[in-house]
């Protein structure tokens, strides 16, 4: 099916499609070059550089904390601890629990939180303290009684 030149709607709706066509080329061949020009100022050595400070960014050099940024504080692991029976002290923290070990582990500071995981059978023997507390270089833990033999703890978890 062709167009019909005697119909002057046919003629009139061709020609604007092409010019049309042809202005939006025109623009857009504008636009680049443009662009292309301007992006140039804003280069290193242009006439209107955009630097980190100018919009907001960081400089190369900055440095951020992991707190800073949201990620999970650093998790230390220790296994296989051992607790002599001597470790343990008279203490008055816990008045159920009037004994404390201090058991070193490197890298604890006294704002971290530990989590002391006990074998089944001292877990629920009844004589350790289901709490401890850090401090700078360990953990301590808390009993009823001082143990009749070492204490071996097969796992520490502290987060820092």
């Amino acid at each position: 099916m062709g167009l019909n030149w005697t119909n002057k709607q046919d003629l009139v709706d061709t020609i604007l499609a092409a010019d049309v066509n042809a202005l939006a080329a025109a623009i857009i061949a504008l636009e680049d070059t443009f662009a292309a020009g301007h992006a140039s100022t804003h280069a290193t050595g242009g006439s209107d550089p955009i630097t980190p400070a100018s919009i907001g960014a960081a400089t190369t050099n900055h440095t951020h904390t992991p707190a800073g940024i949201g990620a999970q504080p650093a998790r230390l692991t220790f296994t296989g601890k051992t607790v002599a029976t001597s470790a343990w002290a008279s203490d008055v923290a816990y008045a159920d629990y009037p004994y404390r070990a201090a058991v070193a582990c490197a890298g604890v500071t006294a704002e971290a939180f530990a989590d002391v995981v006990l074998s089944p059978e001292d877990a629920a023997g009844g004589n350790f303290a289901p709490v401890c507390a850090t401090y700078a270089g360990g953990v301590y833990l808390y009993a009823k009684a001082v143990p009749d033999a070492a204490l071996t703890i097969p796992t520490i978890v502290v987060w820092r």
